[in-house]
């Protein structure tokens, strides 16, 4: 958390970058000026991100009030 913390001011363009780090942590950042769309839903069972909201409905089943969508700058 630290390091992402200290690597997203620095950051500039336009992305929905997500990872994983070495020891199974994951993540989802969208750039800060919302210039890319970046979704998530989160139930139980898993924890998601994509860039299109539709992708996210058709593979989980679920319904648009489900899908959030990441704020601008936000990392999960």
């Amino acid at each position: 958390v630290a390091a992402l913390r200290s690597l997203l001011p620095r950051l500039d363009g336009a992305f929905t970058l997500c990872g994983m780090t070495a020891d199974g942590w994951s993540f989802a950042i969208r750039d800060a000026h919302g210039i890319r769309p970046g979704y998530c839903y989160v139930d139980d069972e898993v924890a998601v991100a994509a860039s299109e909201r539709p992708a996210i409905q058709a593979a989980f089943n679920c319904g648009t009030d489900d899908v959030r969508e990441l704020v601008p700058g936000e990392a999960m």
